[in-house]
C-alpha cells in the first residue's frame, strides 16, 4: 500500500481569476474602499513583474510546484497579467466589466475587440490594427502589450463591453506553451468574425 498523502489538484488559471475577479468586483460595485485601493495598487502592479508588487502577493499569487526555478512561471505570469488588466478595465467604469461566458453570450478578448468595432463605427480602424498586431505577436511581451492598449480602449470608450478575464488568463497562458501562439490566434480570430449579438437577431 502507497504510503504517498493525497496530493491536492491545483486549479486552471482561469478559474483562480475568475473567483478573485468576481470576489473584487462585487466589493467594488458595493464602493468598498478597501477593493479601491487593491484595484489602485493591481494598476500600478501592471508594470512590474509577477511577485514585485508585495501589496498584491495574497490576490495575485498562484500554487507552483516545489521543482520550479524562481522565475515566474507560465501560470503566474497569466494570473498576474488577467488580475491587473482588470484593474485597468474597471477603472472609472460603474458597472461590471468582468462577464463569464456561456454558451450563448460569449465575452472572450476577441469578441470584445469586435464588439468595440462595431459600436465605434471603425471596422477598419486603428482597432481592428491593433487587434491585429495582437494576433499576430511574436513573443509574450508583445501579446501583452497589444492586449493592454486595447484592454484601455476597450473600457475607456464607454461603451459598457464586458469581458472573460478567466478567459483571457486561460489566454495569456496558453499563448506561452509551445504551440499556444496559433491556438490562441485561431480562438481570438474566430471570436473576432462573429458579429456582436448575433444571438439577439435570431
Amino acid at each position: 500500500m502507497s504510503s504517498n498523502p493525497p496530493t491536492t489538484a491545483i486549479p486552471r488559471v482561469g478559474v483562480v481569476v475568475n473567483q478573485r475577479v468576481e470576489q473584487l468586483q462585487r466589493s467594488f460595485l458595493g464602493d468598498s474602499a478597501t477593493a479601491r485601493a487593491l484595484l489602485a495598487q493591481l494598476r500600478h502592479a501592471a508594470r512590474k513583474p509577477p511577485g514585485f508588487a508585495p501589496e498584491v502577493w495574497n490576490i495575485t499569487s498562484y500554487p507552483v510546484s516545489e521543482y520550479a526555478s524562481d522565475a515566474p512561471t507560465f501560470e503566474e505570469h497569466a494570473v498576474h497579467d488577467a488580475l491587473t488588466l482588470y484593474a485597468i478595465a474597471q477603472q472609472g467604469n460603474p458597472y461590471a466589466v468582468h462577464e463569464r461566458s456561456d454558451r450563448v453570450h460569449q465575452h472572450g478578448f476577441g469578441n470584445a475587440v469586435r464588439a468595440l468595432a462595431w459600436q465605434s463605427g471603425a471596422e477598419e480602424s486603428r482597432f481592428r490594427r491593433r487587434f491585429n498586431a495582437a494576433v499576430t505577436s511574436e513573443s509574450y511581451d508583445e501579446l501583452l502589450q497589444h492586449v493592454s492598449s486595447l484592454v484601455r480602449q476597450i473600457f475607456k470608450s464607454k461603451l459598457r463591453i464586458s469581458l472573460d478575464f478567466g478567459a483571457l488568463a486561460e489566454d495569456l497562458f496558453t499563448f506561452q506553451l509551445p504551440d499556444g501562439p496559433e491556438r490562441v490566434r485561431r480562438r481570438w480570430a474566430r471570436q473576432y468574425a462573429t458579429p456582436p449579438y448575433q444571438e439577439a437577431a435570431d
